[in-house]
């Protein structure tokens, strides 16, 4: 049977279930995957791989300046569709996701006004220049000083050390002309925090570094090369004071400073970065899915009773090595989907109402969801890699290239283990609310009667128990609460050891990181849960289910030994909790084309040979258009290689 038949054949109509998964966007999303296939500057060419890295950019520069003309940038879903779209990172991706927002956060309206337009007409290029040499994840010690002069109205910006530098910071190193810089604020020798400036770093017509920038690209990396993360040195660079973003924070001519009434504001532009790493979280590991399950129905491998190659989809293990993952695709699609209502909601209380009560809440959930997806997605790619054999090896296999590019999200914008730590002290701060009876937010309502909570045990007895969500949940939400409680009585033992500092940096760093994954895990398992029961579509709610109860059940699977140490499960109830998990995989397994086509990439947005109807005949093809097949470069290397051969033998 082919794909397009058993696609034909699932329980549910693919097509219904991708706008479920991409909402509002679901025609602009399958609308720009057309224009791009169909533009020749756009689509994806396998003589692209194995370029030099110059080449690349030059590459992608075209492709940048092709997208700018054809699509609206001022909607910002448009760079996270357009990046997932190309093996490699699309130059000035920087300047849509992070400088555009910081101005239109952080900026004042005259300030908008001046900066915007230019922006989305490219005149100018931004960039986002926080993390530096010596400190990323601690913003508050930055060491980049920007000096206020009263007497010409300008802030002086240095680099007063090495560690100073700004580094990593994308689209700076080649394309850049300008940069949101955060710098120390100084006005007559008081020290007011960390403030964010516009700096312009490039002559708009030269392209030449201004007097005082030191700037370039930082040097081939892990991957991720045609994006020119840079650095920046400044000595003595003068900029005017409306150059100071405003909206919150501000400095007057005379040299006075207005503080913001929340400065945690100033997380306003990575807040929504961070939600979009969140959904390229669920968009690469859905790439690898589709990828990953196609290839699995077409390869055969050994032969049954009959004599005939059965498909590799068929066998237990490789369904272990995928099914699972597609649960993981849809719980952190569902998860983003959440996410964007709260900061939507947050930002609108915030510019409404000047409402920051939101914020807290939404910096956590961030935080752990980012760290949590982004390890997941990684991890997951490497796993569907695998599951391709040698051939997922081959760039042309689409998979590998995807992890690549993926594989930075795990530390920049927030190192993971950094970001759990900060969701760590806020479910500390909740536990201590709750604790005294005061209302905490709904994310976290578990801790409330963490005592009473804690004495539960499951009761289930039958493995079909297993098929109901509810069931999961309330296992998952011991789990949470566990883990939270853990954390909290270690800290509390330590502290009153140590000091609270030094407890929390030395003693109890892995207990806290724990306890927000536990939440994370959680809440993203009550989100899939609460998505469902507004489902309509009983097909769909039906299938739907079968993902939602598999991703809490591989949870517990993968980390039993908190359900053990609180004594919420027995052996017995473990061992019922794998057979009901591989009984859902033949729930799924009929499902599973039309899962990973509900995901709705077209074959150039998944640039993999192993898609392609004839999968063994395109690699060959590709194979053979690779440079180092060419006859030019053949007749060179065999220059060499008789060169080689007439070495002196010993």
């Amino acid at each position: 049977m082919s794909s397009t038949q058993e696609i034909v054949k699932c329980s549910f109509n693919p097509d219904d279930m991708g706008q479920l998964l991409y909402k509002e966007i679901y025609h602009k999303w399958i609308k720009v995957q057309e224009l791009i296939a169909k533009d020749p500057i756009l689509q994806n060419n396998v003589g692209d791989y194995g370029q030099s890295r110059d080449k690349l950019y030059e590459i992608y520069c075209k492709k940048a300046y092709k997208l700018h003309k054809l699509l609206n940038y001022s909607d910002e879903m448009i760079p996270g569709m357009v990046n997932s779209q190309f093996p490699e990172t699309v130059v000035t991706v920087l300047h849509q996701t992070m400088f555009i927002p910081t101005i239109k956060y952080l900026g004042t309206e005259k300030q908008i006004e001046k900066w915007l337009p230019p922006s989305l007409n490219y005149e100018i290029v931004g960039c986002y220049a926080q993390t530096e040499l010596g400190h990323g994840s601690d913003v508050q010690n930055l060491e980049t000083t920007a000096v206020y002069d009263k007497n010409t109205e300008e802030f002086i910006l240095n680099s007063p050390t090495i560690s100073s530098t700004k580094w990593w910071i994308g689209d700076l190193g080649l394309t850049a002309t300008h940069a949101v810089t955060h710098a120390q604020l100084f006005i007559n020798g008081k020290h007011y925090g960390v403030q964010t400036f516009i700096v312009q770093v490039r002559d708009t017509h030269t392209h030449l570094p201004l007097k005082g920038i030191e700037v370039g690209d930082v040097g081939p990396k892990y991957g991720y090369n045609t994006k020119d993360n840079g650095y920046l040195r400044m000595n003595n660079v003068r900029i005017p004071r409306e150059q100071m973003l405003m909206r919150y924070s501000k400095v007057s001519k005379a040299g006075e400073f207005i503080k913001a009434q929340n400065e945690k504001i100033g997380y306003a532009t990575m807040m929504q970065v961070r939600t979009s790493i969140i959904f390229n979280t669920y968009i690469s590991l859905a790439q690898g899915l589709a990828i990953g399950v196609r290839y699995s129905h077409f390869r055969r491998q050994f032969k049954d009773k009959n004599g005939i190659e059965r498909p590799i989809i068929d066998y237990q293990t490789q369904q272990d090595k995928l099914i699972p993952l597609v649960a993981d695709c849809y719980a952190q699609g569902f998860g983003c989907q959440r996410i964007k209502e709260i900061l939507t909601e947050n930002l609108k209380r915030i510019n409404e109402k000047n409402d920051f009560s939101l914020m807290g809440d939404l910096h956590a959930l961030l935080c752990c969801c980012k760290a949590v997806y982004t390890w997941n997605t990684h991890f997951g790619l490497d796993k569907i890699r695998q599951s391709l054999g040698g051939h997922g090896f081959l760039q042309s296999s689409g998979v590998c290239t995807i992890q690549t590019e993926f594989s930075p999200s795990c530390t920049y914008e927030g190192e993971n283990t950094v970001l759990l730590l900060q969701t760590g002290r806020y479910l500390l701060k909740a536990c201590n609310k709750a604790q005294k009876n005061q209302p905490i937010n709904e994310n976290v309502e578990y801790l409330h009667n963490l005592q009473s909570t804690l004495s539960q045990k499951a009761t289930f007895t039958r493995q079909e128990q297993l098929l109901c969500p509810e069931i999961i949940r309330k296992l998952m939400r011991l789990h949470a609460a566990f883990y939270v409680n853990k954390m909290m009585l270690k800290m509390m033992e330590k502290a009153g050891e140590f000091g609270p500092k030094e407890a929390w940096n030395k003693h109890v760093g892995v207990s806290i990181t724990e306890a927000s994954i536990a939440h994370t895990y959680y809440w993203t398992f009550k989100t899939f849960l609460d998505t469902l029961i507004k489902i309509q579509d009983e097909n769909i709610r039906s299938v739907l289910s079968n993902l939602c109860c598999l991703y809490g059940l591989q949870r517990i699977i993968d980390w039993p030994i908190g359900y053990f140490e609180g004594r919420f499960l027995t052996g017995e109830q473990l061992e019922i909790i794998l057979n009901a998990k591989e009984y859902i995989f033949t729930l799924i397994k009929p499902d599973l084309l039309g899962l990973v086509d509900a995901f709705k990439f077209n074959e150039n947005a998944l640039r993999s040979d192993l898609v392609d109807p004839k999968p063994y005949e395109k690699l060959l093809q590709s194979a053979k258009l690779s440079s180092v097949n060419n006859e030019e470069y053949q007749k060179k290397l065999r220059s060499l290689t008789r060169q080689l051969r007439e070495i002196p033998k010993l």
